[in-house]
């Protein structure tokens, strides 16, 4: 079992990768989590990552986000507090418009119109979803696609703005 845990984080990592070297859009997570897929369709083990490994996987991801965070920062708030105030209010009204149409009409569970509204990383939210009883393969399917989404309209916009 042990080896089929150690196979499976080789197999992933490679597949983070390589997706990551084609600049795929959180190409080191997608890829992970297809090279883990391969690995789960082509084993009749049930593949497992012990919880306190999981646990130590969000300590590292927090402190990643934690070291991005300045004291200069921190100085700037005064300054955006108002934009802050005003996208804060959008994007909650847009998240909870979302996940009553999901929740509503696409009969999703809560967890998952919840955790698939969400504006945030598709990282933070991926590593969240057993927390909630989310379907990972839903949340995460839907926020890769708003990932290249957005990428590509923001390539976009910045080309016709430009």
């Amino acid at each position: 079992m042990a080896s089929n845990n150690i196979l499976t984080i080789i197999i992933a990592s490679a597949f983070g990768l390589i997706f990551n070297k084609l600049h795929i859009p959180a190409g080191a997570m997608i890829g992970a989590i297809f090279g883990t897929a391969v690995m789960q369709f082509n084993t009749t083990n049930s593949l497992n990552i012990p919880i306190k490994f999981k646990r130590y996987l969000k300590v590292l991801i927090g402190t990643f986000i934690g070291l991005g965070i300045k004291i200069e920062n921190m100085r700037e708030i005064g300054n955006i507090l108002m934009p802050m105030i005003i996208i804060f209010i959008g994007v909650t009204i847009l998240t909870l418009v979302a996940i009553f149409i999901m929740h509503t009409i696409f009969k999703f569970n809560i967890a998952d119109s919840l955790l698939s509204s969400l504006p945030a990383g598709l990282t933070e939210i991926s590593m969240n979803c057993e927390n909630f009883n989310a379907n990972p393969i839903v949340v995460t399917t839907i926020h890769f696609f708003r990932l290249i989404a957005v990428l590509t309209l923001i390539t976009l916009y910045i080309y016709i703005l430009a």
